[in-house]
C-alpha cells in the first residue's frame, strides 16, 4: 500500500546473479544520495537473496529497497506499483515484462537481448546501455522528475502488450490459415 505518494518500482524474479538485481540496490542508494524518495519492491527467492539483504543494510536502503519473497499473487504486485524495472543481462523472450506491460506498467531495462522488441524507448519505457548503473539510474530518475511519464508509458506499454496476447494471435493464426 502507498501512502506516502511515492513513485514505487518493481522487480519480479529468480534472486540470481543474470537478472542484475543488486543493479537495483545500487541505483537506489545513488536516488537517495540525491535525495529522491521512493520505493523498490523486489518479488522472488533465489540465492542472492541474502546477499541483497546485506546491500540493503550496508547502504541502509532499508526504507527504500524491500525484498518480498516469493509472491503468489502477480497481480497483486503488478497493481502495488508504478514502473517496472528489469536490470536483467540476458533473456530469450522477457515474458515478465510482457506480464508488466500487460498491466500497463512502463519498463526501464538493459538495450539487449529481446529487451528492444517490446520496450520501445521514450514512448513505453527506456532502455539504458547494458549494465551502466549510472544510466539505469537516470531512466528511472526521470519517473521520479515528471510522475506524468507513468501513466502516458504505461497506456503505451499496455496497448503493445495486446501484440502479445495468446488468443489474439491464435486466432490471426486461424484466420491466416482460413484464407489459406
Amino acid at each position: 500500500k502507498n501512502d506516502e505518494n511515492l513513485v514505487i518500482f518493481g522487480n519480479s524474479g529468480r534472486l540470481v546473479e543474470k537478472k542484475g538485481q543488486i543493479h537495483l540496490i545500487e541505483a537506489a542508494k545513488k536516488k537517495k544520495e540525491k535525495g529522491y524518495s521512493f520505493r523498490i519492491l523486489i518479488a522472488g527467492k533465489g540465492k542472492l537473496e541474502k546477499y541483497l539483504k546485506e546491500k540493503i543494510d550496508e547502504y541502509d536502503l532499508n526504507n527504500e529497497v524491500i525484498l518480498l519473497g516469493f509472491i503468489d499473487k502477480i497481480e497483486e504486485f503488478m497493481n502495488s506499483i508504478d514502473v517496472f524495472v528489469f536490470p536483467s543481462y540476458f533473456e530469450g523472450s522477457a515474458n515478465a515484462i510482457v506480464e508488466a506491460m500487460y498491466f500497463g506498467k512502463p519498463v526501464v531495462c538493459f538495450d539487449i537481448s529481446s529487451m528492444p522488441e517490446l520496450v520501445k524507448d521514450n514512448e513505453n519505457g527506456y532502455l539504458a546501455e547494458y549494465r551502466n548503473i549510472e544510466e539505469l539510474t537516470r531512466k528511472m530518475e526521470n519517473f521520479l522528475n515528471d510522475p506524468e511519464l507513468i501513466s502516458k508509458m504505461g497506456k503505451k506499454s499496455k496497448e503493445i502488450s495486446e501484440d502479445y496476447d495468446i488468443l489474439k494471435i491464435m486466432k490471426k493464426l486461424e484466420n491466416s490459415i482460413l484464407e489459406g
